[in-house]
Order: C-alpha cells, then structure tokens, then sequence
C-alpha cells in the first residue's frame, strides 16, 4: 500500500505501461474522504497502455487552470470511483473503467462511486470519451453534473447501480 502521484504545475508527463495498484494511501478529501491515487493541478498527463486498479481511495482529481488528462488502452477498476475531473480537458479512448464499487457509509449508502466524473473543461477544452467501456460502477458509470460539451462516440455504458449516464 502507497499514496499517490502528485503533478503540480508538472512537465507534460506520459506514463506508458505502468501498473499503479493498491494505492490512496494518503491524506484524504473531496466527498469520499479518502485518499487519491493521482492528483493533477495544472498539468497534462496522459496514461497509456497502462492499469490503474484495486486502490482504497479514487482513482485521480485533476484541477485546471487547463489542465488535459488523456487515458488511452487503459483499465481503470476496483476503486472507489474513477477520476473527477474540474476545468480540464479530457479524452478516454480504447480504454475500460470498471468496477467502481465504493466504500459504504454507517447508513449502508455508498458514496459516489462513478466511473468517471466530469465538471466543465476549461475554455477550449474537450471532454472526449471514445472506443471505451464504462460497467458495473454503484453509481453513474458517466457521471457529467450538468458539463456541457461532452462527446461519446461508440461507448458502451451497462451495469450502473443508478443511472448510465447522468447529466
């Protein structure tokens, strides 16, 4: 068990064929109070043929100002939720996030266990989820709250406890 990647204001940074598993040992936040496996401020990353599973917290928060994170032939699974994303770009494609079970709250709730989770992209920005699938989360698989602009093309959204795709 280990914390978490932090990218602050970071170097575009690719992370080709990396495994990052049982993680989010670090200090918790946001709604579900636990720790996250990746923290991006103001910083491109980009996953690639890569894994992000079996962690205690969620798997990532990014935070603008544009900040762009990219996530191709990936598996993102068994985590509390996937990444939530404020005023950055995104693009998911080829990959598969699933398995977002949750933790359960003392009055047997779960607490926001999406797949993904979109605010708003920063101006110019996309919010892209292409070629992938979302299954089997105990929320929303594409959790939008209400952003606009957000495109998927050839996706496919099963198994979601509360709604598919929520906006």
């Amino acid at each position: 068990p280990w914390g978490q990647l932090r990218f602050d204001s970071a170097q575009p940074s690719v992370l080709n064929w990396t495994r990052l598993h049982r993680a989010g040992h670090a200090p918790g936040g946001g709604h579900t109070g636990q720790g996250r496996v990746v923290r991006m401020i103001a910083s491109d990353v980009s996953f690639v043929d890569s894994t992000i599973t079996d962690n205690v917290g969620k798997v990532g928060e990014t935070a603008g100002p544009a900040s762009q994170l990219t996530i191709q032939r990936c598996h993102l699974a068994r985590s509390v939720m996937g990444f939530e994303t404020f005023d950055t770009g995104v693009l998911v494609e080829d990959s598969h996030v699933t398995d977002m079970l949750g933790i359960y709250r003392e009055d047997g709730v779960t607490d926001d266990d999406d797949g993904i989770y979109l605010h708003d992209a920063d101006t110019g920005q996309s919010l892209i989820l292409r070629d992938s699938v979302f299954a089997n989360c105990d929320d929303e698989c594409v959790d939008t709250l209400g952003a606009e602009n957000v495109l998927l093309e050839r996706v496919v959204v099963r198994d979601a406890f509360d709604k598919g795709v929520s906006q």
